[in-house]
């Protein structure tokens, strides 16, 4: 395991614990560790216990997570689709045709070469 994966699981149970698995939603049992400010757009704030809160799945869905591909070396290998909406559906959509248009281009392009 990683620095920053251990680093996660530390700061994802301290923020669980913190909220006594409860979602600050909704009230109901979660164990969804969600960040108030970005992951991506905040990295010195990542795990921070202050920029985290507990929700349950429906509530984490709410904020836009979940159905997410895995990436690896710049491929999509799997997507999960657990508590993910139809926006992101689309979204994740137009990435794989606008990916496999481009890779086709390429192939086409290499191919006069």
């Amino acid at each position: 395991m990683g620095e920053k994966d251990s680093q996660y699981t530390e700061w994802k149970s301290r923020v669980n614990v913190r909220d006594n698995y409860k979602c600050r939603e909704c009230g109901v049992k979660g164990n969804q560790a969600h960040h108030i400010k970005s992951w991506k757009d905040h990295p010195k704030l990542r795990f921070d216990i202050n920029n985290g809160i507990t929700l349950c799945l429906n509530c984490h869905k709410k904020h836009g997570h979940g159905g997410r591909p895995k990436v690896k070396d710049g491929k999509i290998v799997a997507f999960y689709l657990r508590y993910t909406t139809i926006e992101k559906l689309k979204e994740y959509s137009h990435k794989i045709k606008t990916s496999m248009s481009q890779a086709v281009e390429d192939l086409i392009e290499n191919a006069k070469a």
